[in-house]
């Protein structure tokens, strides 16, 4: 009898360590979902007591956003008797989620059918998965940037090459044209909104990487009637552009390209 006691009791202590500190939790729900038993880790997930989960809905555990895919997982159960798996978020007794992997099995228990429902804890790869798809978010976002920048510095490089053609033919027109001639200064406009234009262009090269930026001592004024010049062309009728200068400013190291 005392060597009959005391396998028993070996027994119970093997039961206890494979079912209720096993590392997943254990639980079995009624034809109607309610909890009849579960193990110590089932109830640390749901965050209660094992007394307080006997006969509650599992479903009452289950974050709402994922009730439908809970409840379309026992309907599968019951039709085809095959073992369903599907991750959810669980709504904790204290109000936080937590990531888990459902997976159950349906069997008969004293005639009547259950559900053996194993709970894992998966919120470590949820969160290592998300982090996974942020930085492939970030290396498609940093090759399209890199692909735009190679797009912008050709176009620039192709429009600097028209805009050397149009310089070229303006100064070649106002040397052919006399001094008094009223087309002067729209041909002085083209030249230096073209000129302007090419401005541009050096950024947009610089930026691709292209060109370097060339600091050079500026004139400030001068660089803000140069632009006014170039921009005054381009507003309305009903517009106005004001300068207000203060003459005898010290020079500035800087890229005209990029004050301009």
């Amino acid at each position: 009898l005392r060597q009959t006691q005391h396998e028993l009791a070996a027994s119970r202590a093997r039961y206890f360590d494979l079912y209720d500190l096993a590392p997943v939790g254990y639980l079995t729900l009624s034809g109607a979902g309610l909890i009849q038993q579960c193990n110590l880790t089932a109830a640390e997930l749901l965050g209660d007591t094992r007394e307080d989960l006997n006969q509650r809905p599992l479903s009452r555990f289950i974050d709402p956003h994922f009730c439908d895919r809970f409840q379309q997982m026992r309907r599968s159960l019951r039709t085809t008797r095959d073992p369903q798996s599907i991750e959810v978020q669980l709504l904790k007794q204290d109000g936080t989620l937590l990531w888990t992997q459902i997976e159950a099995t349906s069997t008969q228990e004293d005639g009547a059918p259950v559900m053996r429902v194993v709970l894992s804890d998966v919120t470590l790869r949820k969160q290592a998965e998300a982090e996974h798809r942020l930085r492939e978010q970030k290396e498609q976002a940093q090759q399209k940037l890199e692909s735009l920048t190679v797009m912008a510095g050709g176009v620039a490089h192709d429009f600097n090459n028209l805009l050397t053609a149009i310089l070229g033919s303006s100064r070649t027109a106002q040397r052919a044209m006399p001094p008094d001639s009223p087309v002067q200064k729209k041909l002085e406009f083209i030249d230096e909104t073209s000129q302007s234009a090419a401005k541009l262009c050096d950024q947009l090269l610089t930026y691709s990487g292209r060109t370097r930026s060339e600091p050079q001592r500026l004139d400030l004024n001068e660089l803000i009637e140069s632009t006014v010049r170039t921009v005054s062309g381009l507003i309305s009728s009903d517009g106005e552009l004001r300068q207000n200068l203060t003459a005898g400013l010290p020079a500035i190291e800087g890229d005209a390209a990029q004050l301009g």
